[in-house]
């Protein structure tokens, strides 16, 4: 008997939702130019929507023409990811309107860099270098006075001669808590007095923790995803601690071979994933058994 199974919180989570539906409400207002400062979230397919609707995307303002006659009447939406203090600054000095769709969740570690980095402690902040939300957390802190780190293994080639008396751990919102753990472990036996902040999210935890449940008991899983999306590709690793897993952005990815004699198939999502995609990607499944598939 062939299963197929989603777990129960995919699609897009409370952050996600939020900056989406800024945009589109600020879209709705045909009187403005919308800027769309970096992709929204990591979708293509949402960011081709925003874009179709009327979103102008732009890489850096400088893109931008100060001296356009429109821009008094422009909106300039700041992706869910958040941005750097200085590109923060520099929009304040433009004349537009500011929809900041930065998730709120992520506002927790760059306020604690702020905060700690104020008192002169060293900051260490989990996650991925070069990620938008990372570039974002460090830029509160002086380079002198942070250092990124995406595992505990990689203090092996962060030896320091002295290590600081006293510090503080953030992370990226989407990290794996097993990932955090564990440099918070590390780094508890070397510093004198540190200060844990754990900012993953709940929207993360709560996924990661069905995904593996889900995996456990699958035979594929099919994880769901655009593929610059951070918290997809830890759902892709946890399924492959268990299983076959195969990470898809939309339905025509699908092949029927994948499925040849499994019983058991399982799908995940990341939280930039649209409920409809993760229905097509349903359906498309169920035409390869012609309905015979049970719940």
């Amino acid at each position: 008997m062939r299963k197929i199974k989603t777990i129960k919180n995919a699609g897009f989570c409370y952050g996600v939702e939020r900056a989406y539906n800024l945009a589109i409400k600020e879209l709705k207002n045909k009187k403005n130019t919308v800027y769309s400062l970096g992709d929204l979230i990591h979708n293509k397919q949402v960011v081709t929507e925003l874009n179709e609707l009327g979103a102008k995307p732009i890489k850096s303002l400088d893109e931008i023409n100060s001296s356009s006659s429109h821009l008094s009447k422009g909106s300039i939406i700041i992706r869910a990811h958040g941005i750097n203090k200085e590109t923060n600054k520099e929009i304040k000095n433009k004349d537009l309107k500011i929809v900041d769709a930065t998730c709120p969740f992520v506002k927790v570690p760059q306020n604690a860099v702020k905060e700690y980095g104020n008192k002169e402690y060293f900051i260490f902040i989990a996650g991925d270098e070069g990620h938008p939300e990372v570039e974002g957390i460090k830029s509160y802190v002086d380079a002198s006075q942070r250092l990124i780190i995406s595992n505990h293994n990689e203090f092996k080639e962060h030896l320091f001669k002295t290590w600081p008396k006293k510090a503080a751990l953030v992370s990226q919102t989407t990290l794996s808590f097993e990932i955090f753990s564990k440099i918070a472990l590390f780094l508890i036996k070397e510093i004198e007095e540190l200060v844990v902040i754990n900012s993953i999210c709940d929207a993360t935890n709560i996924r990661q923790k069905e995904t593996r449940e889900l995996a456990e008991k699958s035979d594929i899983m099919i994880v769901i995803g655009g593929r610059h999306s951070a918290n997809t590709k830890r759902l892709l690793q946890i399924s492959q601690e268990y299983t076959k897993a195969i990470q898809i952005e939309t339905e025509f990815e699908l092949k029927k071979l994948w499925f040849d004699n499994l019983e058991n198939i399982g799908i995940t999502a990341g939280a930039s994933t649209p409920n409809w995609i993760i229905e097509r990607i349903e359906n498309k499944i169920r035409s390869f058994f012609n309905g015979e598939i049970y719940e």
